[in-house]
Order: C-alpha cells, then structure tokens, then sequence
C-alpha cells in the first residue's frame, strides 16, 4: 500500500521478459509504480506492446495511476580504434 500522499514518484524499466507476467506487473503498480519505462534500443515491438497492454490492464485493475514512458534509441557512436 502506498501513501496517498508522497513526493517521491517511481520509475520502473521493464524487460522484454516481464511482457508475459501480468501478475508481476500488477504487483508493481500494487506497490506504487507511477511510470513505466519501456527501453526500445531492445527487442522489438511484439514484447513492447504487450509490456503496454499489461501496464494498461494494471492500472484499469487496482485503480491505480501509472504512466507509460518510451525511451527511443538514439545515435550510437562507436569508436573501434583510436
């Protein structure tokens, strides 16, 4: 249970591998997961819409407020040698 009132907000990063636990996530925003983050420098878009979907289906379950955050893959530079 979370306090109703707080400062602090929580930011979780969520893993191809938790796109099959909805229960997990559901404990997360339980538990007072405001925003989640969902990393797309991995995997690809099967995973990530269902990281969304179950993020969605979490908060509409237990009333909660959690927000879904993108993070697109920018420019990689890579130096070989130097």
């Amino acid at each position: 249970p979370v306090p109703a009132r707080r400062r602090t907000r929580v930011m979780v990063t969520l893993s191809a591998e938790q796109a099959g636990d909805p229960e997990g996530i559901r404990a997360l925003v339980e538990h007072g997961m405001d925003g989640a983050r969902i990393n797309l420098a991995h995997d690809d878009a099967d995973p990530w819409r269902a990281l969304a979907r179950r993020v969605r289906a979490a908060s509409a379950a237990t009333g909660g407020s959690c927000r879904l955050f993108v993070d697109l893959a920018g420019p990689k530079n890579r130096i070989a040698e130097v």
